[in-house]
């Protein structure tokens, strides 16, 4: 730190020394940048206390009490929470604590966000897997610990945030309603398209999509976020005029980026969606890469371990290529109908820029991507609206939603057969 600081004062002197001239500004400018930037992440990263929960792990049999500060996660033979830890139980007295743990409790030790609980079991490390470090992962989250198969007891309710306990809430009751309105897997699908619940997808069915590389379907992207902003413009101008219509607008996409869980792939389509809303408001220029800038800055300054969540590098990456790609791919192909050059250009760039990542991480890659995402993204738009309207019809009257889920049946079963049928060619991955 001491010789970052020597090299700000340097950089310092140098605009001073070269202030007339635009290169040694930016020179200048861009060394503290930098500098701040390494600053901002070595202050983020986590410092154990004293108190730390995880000075127990490996040590046997271990209570302690926290607070369930996220969704739960239900999966097939479990419930997954992610617990902030207030105190430890050492000897016959309680100690404060501090910490993340990741716990794995049987679906009948019930509990939900904002509980206090308490918790009997053994302490783990995250463990490293050959070719996944599980424990750098799960650090990226501030979680240290790991507890399987523990005594699970909620002593008091209500410690969350109240707008977060309505969000999470609607949530459930909207996801229970397209379950209630669709057969499986297309309830699944639809649960995972438009709320981001993706844990009761069958495992078959996200092979699939992983064996074609057309996961990004199921991930809460930019095309969902320009589809509610487009919704509530159009329905804001309505009921207070043009003018009032950004505030609304803006509000609902914030609102629905916390109802899908805030993902880094969210949270940057988000604020792009947003600066649109805004260049559209006040009259002045989009552009893609300024809000693809702006969203990579602001959200590594919030938080700088982004940087290595893969689904943020994903995200990141294919609107990149979306961007700097796409056009000269189109170019390429201006032979072909247009509409047919635009869906390949894009589909050709997104993948292309995001394949090292999906190389590196996933070690698979899919031949077939341009034409299962030629067949399979079509009928996004009509499987967004389609499920959103059944699940809030389910939500007010759950045979309405039965009956509009007839409607929105066809569009998600299609996509999952598309997904079925590609995955099934030989050599498809």
């Amino acid at each position: 730190m001491e010789a970052a600081l020597m090299m700000g004062a340097a950089a310092l002197g140098l605009a001073g020394l070269w202030w007339r001239h635009e290169t040694g500004r930016v020179a200048a400018l861009a060394v503290l940048l930098v500098l701040a930037g390494a600053w901002r992440y070595e202050s983020a990263l986590p410092v154990p206390g004293p108190d730390a929960l995880a000075q127990h792990n490996d040590h046997g049999t271990v209570a302690f009490r926290g607070v369930v500060d996220s969704e739960p996660v239900n999966r097939d033979r479990y419930v997954e929470l992610i617990v902030a830890a207030r105190e430890v139980k050492v000897g016959e007295g309680w100690q404060p604590a501090s910490g993340r743990v990741l716990v794995r409790s049987s679906p009948w030790g019930r509990a939900d966000y904002g509980d206090l609980v308490e918790i009997a079991g053994e302490l783990e490390a995250p463990p490293d897997f050959d070719g996944f470090s599980y424990r750098s992962h799960l650090a990226q989250r501030g979680i240290y610990s790991t507890m399987y198969r523990p005594v699970v007891g909620v002593v008091s309710s209500g410690h969350g945030l109240v707008p977060m306990r309505w969000l999470l809430d609607l949530r459930a009751r909207l996801s229970d309603s397209l379950a209630a309105s669709l057969p499986e897997p297309e309830a699944a699908l639809a649960q995972g398209i438009a709320l981001g619940v993706r844990s009761n997808m069958p495992d078959e069915v996200l092979d699939a999509f992983n064996r074609t590389n057309t996961t990004h379907i199921l991930a809460i992207s930019g095309f969902n976020i320009t589809l509610v902003a487009a919704a509530f413009v159009w329905l804001a101008r309505r009921l207070f005029g043009a003018q009032r219509a950004f505030l609304p607008a803006a509000v609902a996409v914030v609102l629905y980026t916390i109802l899908v869980g805030a993902m880094p792939s969210v949270v940057r389509a988000a604020i792009m969606g947003l600066i649109f809303l805004a260049g559209t408001h006040y009259g002045r220029q989009r552009d893609a890469l300024v809000g693809l800038l702006f969203a990579a800055g602001a959200m590594v300054a919030l938080d700088p371990l982004v940087l290595w969540d893969v689904g943020g590098q994903l995200s990141f990456l294919a609107t990149a290529g979306l961007v700097w790609l796409a056009p000269a791919f189109q170019g390429w192909l201006r032979r072909l109908p247009r509409f047919l050059s635009e869906s390949v250009a894009m589909t050709l760039a997104a993948q292309v820029a995001v394949l090292p990542v999906l190389a590196l991480n996933f070690h698979q890659f899919s031949p077939l991507i341009v034409a299962a995402n030629l067949l399979a993204i079509p009928p996004f738009a009509f499987i967004m609206v389609t499920g959103w309207l059944t699940a809030l019809a389910g939500a007010a009257w759950p045979p309405l939603g039965v009956a509009v889920g007839w409607v929105a049946w066809p569009f998600h079963a299609y996509l999952i057969r598309v997904v079925e049928f590609f995955a099934g060619v030989p050599f498809s991955s």
